[in-house]
């Protein structure tokens, strides 16, 4: 058995799809269900009731995903336990393809992969991201538009617990980043399986380009290289032309640059 951990704000308009998605992925291994709500003002915490999860609230209104996520390790009685995010739909073989990962006594953490759903142009981004980074590790780890997730993920439950639970960078986007650095520098994996793929549920490309802006907030706060996100901007449009010609949508000219530049704004904003 396994328990599932979910830290919700607001998300009332792609929650139940999601929990719909963990119930088709996991529901008969599922031992608790334990969402900590950062005080949201729509009807997220009903509707977690209605789908019979426990509910807490985060106990910093502030505190964002670090404060939620540990809050939640803390209620964990599971040897194993998932994370998912508000906004993702697990893959029906979730467990199938990423829970084997862990076999491997170093592996910790195990996790698929997510792509947004709309619009095609950003799914096709996503698609040529993976297929480019897929077959080499070192690639993967330092891939901006990849890197490591909470979203879709399984964990050890005490090897999470001894290296100190989920860090607190500040900034509730840097939690992935920094738990992996955790994860490596003890001698533990974080391994990726990317044939389990989840979908990240998007209105439309600017839905996507607020996130990415949010990205380079939290790439500043983290003491990530403008210099790097600079050149990578500015040579978009080169990346962009490759990706609508391999994957033949020519929506990728526009939204890969966009993307990219609105991590540059992110990092740039005050």
């Amino acid at each position: 058995m396994i328990d599932v951990v979910m830290w919700t704000k607001n998300g009332e308009k792609t929650l139940p799809l999601c929990l719909e998605g963990v119930e088709k992925a996991l529901g008969n291994k599922i031992h608790r269900r334990i969402a900590v709500d950062g005080h949201s003002k729509d009807r997220t915490v009903q509707i977690l009731k209605e789908y019979k999860w426990e509910v807490y609230q985060n106990p910093d209104p502030l505190g964002g995903i670090p404060t939620g996520a540990n809050e939640a390790l803390r209620r964990v009685d599971c040897k194993y336990f998932v994370s998912v995010e508000q906004d993702v739909i697990l893959c029906p073989n979730f467990w199938q393809e990423v829970f084997p990962l862990l076999e491997d006594e170093k592996t910790v953490v195990a996790s698929g992969i997510r792509i947004p759903d709309k619009p095609k142009a950003l799914r096709k981004i996503y698609e040529y991201t993976f297929e480019r980074y897929m077959s080499d590790p070192q690639k993967w780890v330092r891939s901006a538009l990849l890197g490591f997730s909470l979203d879709n993920t399984i964990y050890k439950t005490e090897a999470i617990r001894m290296l100190g639970g989920f860090p607190d960078p500040g900034v509730s986007g840097g939690v992935p980043g920094l738990l992996a650095k955790k994860v490596f520098s003890s001698g533990y994996l974080w391994r990726v399986n990317p044939s389990a793929v989840s979908i990240h549920v998007r209105e439309n490309a600017k839905d996507e380009i607020k996130h990415w802006y949010f990205y380079g907030r939290c790439f500043k706060a983290l003491g990530g290289s403008l210099t790097k996100i600079l050149v990578i901007a500015i040579l978009s449009p080169l990346r962009a032309s490759i990706i609508a010609w391999k994957k033949r949508t020519l929506g990728a000219l526009w939204v890969y640059p966009a993307i990219r530049w609105a991590m540059v704004l992110g990092a740039l904003s005050d």
